[in-house]
């Protein structure tokens, strides 16, 4: 099975595999039980916009101007050929650790600034923090993501019926140390956009002052944990709900064969068995799963052939 960190424990717990309490309270038989759901994982991230005083990213105007569609169409060049990231940074707060262990933080750079609610924040908070882009012919923006979150989620069923979509408690920021990593890591934000490079651009820090957080004194600890409370978000990297482990790890739904436990036959195969999160985007992580699981399983029927 791969449907990922969200459907794959969906899936298990529908076919009554999971927390035998949950399940029992749904009327799903219980198969085998299983802590499917738990250790839910995920990237939290904050985007800065800033505007520029030169024509070096994109203007709102790039998704439906005819000259980029033809530009890309016929030459593969323009704006239409840019991913809109340009940089990726990868970070660690304590210099005696570097190179030691995880970096904290990780910073993606686009020529871009987002100009839509994408994200369904409240109208206040989404006027005045993605209406920018619209005053500004040129923006850029930083990603800051938290790489190794400690805050734990779940995933559980509302209904029995396979078309309830699954309850998903994030559980974002509940552990104090992502918090306090997640303010360290602005700091970062605020040191290069001070640099030579960035005030010949004409960022200023200012554009990220706002409103709603305005009870507290701009850049301080508490201004930031507002922002980030209010505005952080998903990087869409969810993972560990079905989380792989030793035969002897009570926490454990698969082993590391991703074989399901208990269960003849069954393995997953996707972001949802990774124990931790990794420090960066989950895509080729989740590549090199689905190759190993198909090197394991090719090598499990040979021998099953070899017997027969």
């Amino acid at each position: 099975m791969s449907a990922g960190a969200i459907n794959s424990p969906q899936l298990l717990m529908l076919s009554g595999i999971g927390p035998k309490e949950h399940l029992t309270e749904l009327g799903i038989p219980v198969v085998a039980e299983l802590p499917v759901g738990e250790n839910l994982q995920d990237h939290q991230m904050l985007i800065f916009r800033n505007k520029i005083n030169k024509p070096l990213s994109r203007d709102l105007g790039w998704r439906g101007n005819w000259w980029y569609d033809l530009q890309y169409s016929l030459l593969g060049t323009g704006p239409k050929a840019a991913t809109g990231t340009e940089v990726i940074v990868h970070g660690q707060h304590e210099k005696s650790m570097i190179g030691k262990v995880h970096p904290d933080f990780y910073a993606v750079f686009g020529s871009f600034a987002l100009d839509g609610n994408f994200f369904n924040f409240n109208e206040q908070v989404a006027k005045e923090y993605l209406d920018f882009a619209k005053s500004y012919p040129y923006c850029v923006s930083t990603f800051l993501v938290l790489s190794r979150p400690q805050s734990k989620g779940t995933i559980k069923l509302k209904s029995s019926d396979p078309f309830d979509y699954p309850s998903i408690d994030v559980n974002y920021f509940s552990e104090k140390v992502d918090m306090d990593t997640m303010i360290r890591s602005t700091r970062f934000w605020e040191q290069f956009m001070a640099t030579k490079t960035m005030k010949e651009l004409g960022v200023e820090i200012d554009d990220m002052r706002m409103s709603f957080c305005s009870q507290h004194k701009f850049r301080s600890d508490e201004y930031w944990e507002c922002m980030i409370r209010h505005v952080a978000l998903t990087a869409y990297h969810h993972a560990g709900t079905c989380k792989m482990g030793a035969a002897t790890d009570p926490t454990a739904v698969v082993d590391p064969q991703l074989r399901v436990r208990g269960i003849e036959g069954l393995r997953v195969a996707d972001a949802s068995i990774f124990p931790n999160i990794t420090s960066g985007n989950t895509n080729i992580p989740t590549i090199m799963v689905a190759e190993k699981a198909a090197d394991m399983i090719l090598s499990a029927n040979s021998v099953k052939k070899i017997k027969t």
